[in-house]
């Protein structure tokens, strides 16, 4: 079946492509019959599948837009890439917009000025600024003007604000970033959270792990089987398993306290604080029958901390 016609009357040249608009023959995904379409330079950019690419939108070189794919919006471009799927790519401002390059984009979504260069992109959503350069994504989210570069993501990745992901592999769980947060040449397996300024770099981390504030896991590798759950903040430099302890539950909630040593002594983060240890005690002196469990898991952590060498 035949979906829309190439209009040989109206070209127009980008970037030395001789590009012709098109124009739809039957209603199909949304489409209207008779509408004018974006720009392609060839029959094989646009397949006739239902696939569309609409107003200003521009596909060329290499590039397909396949299955009921759509290209749509005033600046975006699609070169030498593959568009499959139900993936949707748009664009609404003149002069930026999203701009795929020698990638392919399958069932997901693209708006704004992203950018997408020599990656492999699969259920993902990308706005704003976000860039995807050199990576493999599986069911990412990216946003904001957050970066994933020289990445392999297979687990459910977020990034948000200036977060940048580098050289890094992501096998199972899920990985949140956001602020300015960083995560470069490690690999993880579980659940991590990362934020602030936190960052956690050249390292194998398997478990449970969140880092904010500007807390930093740097050369730290973990190899046991059962996974690690941590939770640091403040100036926490974690580069080995002298430099934490965690323990619990500490509560009737399940919750779980990691000590840690930082250039100011010993601090304490769990789920619903963060800060210095006699503070830690302190408040937990205004739970019913806290103080006792408190005090003392602070006390074993604390000359456990004090005791080892680093």
């Amino acid at each position: 079946m035949t979906y829309y016609t190439i209009l040989k009357d109206q070209t127009k040249e980008w970037e030395g492509r001789k590009l012709y608009r098109v124009k739809a023959l039957r209603p199909f995904n949304g489409v209207a019959e008779g509408t004018i379409g974006g720009w392609i330079e060839k029959p094989e950019n646009l397949a006739q599948s239902g696939a569309w690419v609409g107003n200003d939108a521009i596909v060329c070189g290499d590039s397909t837009v396949e299955d009921a794919s759509q290209v749509d919006g005033s600046a975006a471009v699609v070169v030498d890439s593959r568009v499959a799927g139900q993936s949707q790519i748009a664009a609404r401002f003149l002069g930026r917009g999203v701009r795929a390059e020698s990638s392919t984009v399958y069932n997901s979504q693209a708006y704004g000025a992203t950018k997408i260069v020599r990656s492999l992109i699969y259920g993902c959503k990308l706005t704003g600024d976000a860039s995807v350069v050199d990576s493999t994504c599986y069911n990412a989210q990216a946003e904001e003007y957050s970066s994933i570069v020289e990445s392999r993501l297979f687990g459910r990745a977020r990034t948000f604000g200036h977060a940048k992901v580098f050289k890094t592999v992501l096998s199972c769980g899920s990985l949140t970033i956001r602020d300015s947060a960083v995560v470069s040449d490690s690999l993880l397996s579980g659940t991590f959270d990362v934020e602030d300024e936190g960052k956690i770099e050249d390292s194998y981390v398997y478990g449970t792990v969140v880092v904010f504030g500007k807390a930093a896991f740097r050369n730290f590798t973990s190899y046991q089987e059962t996974p690690i759950n941590v939770n640091v903040g403040k100036s926490a430099r974690i580069r080995s398993f002298d430099d934490f302890l965690t323990i619990g539950p500490i509560d009737d909630a399940g919750d779980v306290a990691t000590f840690y040593r930082s250039g100011r002594g010993v601090y304490v983060a769990s789920k619903f604080y963060s800060g210095s240890v006699s503070n830690f005690v302190q408040k937990a002196s205004k739970t019913p029958d806290g103080t006792t469990f408190y005090r003392a898991f602070a006390a074993v952590a604390t000359s456990k901390l004090q005791s080892r060498k680093g």
